[in-house]
């Protein structure tokens, strides 16, 4: 690397490993690795971004369908009580407590899809949007499931209207303003449009400064569900066998770690910085300045001074 800095020519020696007869092995001179053209490039982190204001925004996709069970019914995966949380509420809780302290304003909402509103079926319906925080996420939830009286499960669910809404969302919001969106999904694992869902995410992953993240709620086989991480070799492909230009789905399910709600969420964010950044990094978007921090010292002289003003402003009225 410093060859190269200094405009020289790199060389590295090329070593074959081969296996002795009996034990062990010996390093044999193979060839030599000239670098005629390099250069250093500086990958900024995710910290870097969000110093300077770029805001990480969260879209929670609710599944509403009939696969959590009988509504009505203390079985159904819905249904909460006042001195426990169900696994979405208790997961919507984590993951907004997480989000709040990365998010540049209330960019957060959540969002329902295979739900029947009032007897009407709904595919895909925002539940409350310009959110911010565990707690406002919980009470969206519970105001528009657990406590909506309007509220019953639909069938069938469909994954693919979502995505696309999150997509056209992040998209409109990156043109205004420097952001990033994790959207997570809450399901229960019935989803019907699973094939036609693969070509809009490898779309996205181009396109949109967007993560998902889908989490299994309940005991159902989830294996359909996770081959949106993609095929045997590791790489999601569309329907013309084009790979996925980036990384951008983690699964994880409730199941996988007892029902503990702390550790699925850290495995379900654990892949987002690198994401993040490699989305970045593909579309040239470097780090804006950091943004600097309130100047108090300012703010008490400003406090002090205009305290003094009124209280000058007193006496010359207590005179008049």
């Amino acid at each position: 690397v410093e060859k190269a800095k200094d405009g020289g020519i790199p060389v590295f020696i090329v070593m074959r490993e081969k296996k002795k007869l009996f034990r062990g092995s010996k390093l044999k001179h193979v060839g030599l690795l000239k670098v005629l053209k390099a250069s250093v490039i500086t990958i900024p982190s995710m910290v870097q971004y969000l110093s300077g204001g770029c805001s990480l925004d969260l879209m929670i996709g609710i599944d509403c369908s009939i696969a959590n069970g009988e509504w009505g019914s203390e079985k159904n995966l819905h249904f909460s009580a006042s001195h426990w949380l169900n696994d979405y509420q208790a997961g919507i809780m984590q993951l907004g407590s997480i989000a709040e302290n990365f998010a540049r304003g209330k960019h957060s909402s959540m969002w329902g899809f295979g739900a029947k509103l009032d007897g009407h079926y709904r595919g895909c319906y925002t539940m409350q949007d310009r959110l911010c925080g565990g707690n406002e996420l919980l009470k969206a939830y519970d105001d528009n499931v657990a406590n909506n009286p309007d509220f019953s499960f639909g069938e069938p669910a469909f994954l693919k209207p979502l995505i696309q809404k999150a997509t056209f969302r992040t998209i409109r919001a990156s043109k205004r303003r420097q952001c990033y969106t994790v959207l997570t999904v809450f399901t229960a694992g019935d989803i019907v449009d699973l094939p036609e869902t693969v070509d809009l995410i490898c779309t996205a992953a181009e396109d949109a400064p967007m993560s998902i993240v889908i989490i299994g709620v309940g005991n159902r086989d989830f294996s359909a569900i996770e081959k949106l991480r993609g095929d045997e070799n590791g790489r999601l492909r569309d329907s013309r066998g084009i790979p996925i230009p980036r990384e951008i789905v983690t699964f994880v399910s409730f199941k996988q770690f007892g029902g503990n709600a702390t550790e699925v969420i850290a495995e379900a964010l654990k892949d987002i910085p690198e994401q993040f950044v490699e989305y970045h990094v593909m579309n040239g978007s470097k780090p804006l300045p950091v943004v600097p921090p309130p100047d108090f010292d300012r703010m008490i002289s400003n406090g002090k001074s205009s305290r003094n003003g009124s209280q000058t402003n007193g006496r010359r009225d207590s005179r008049k």
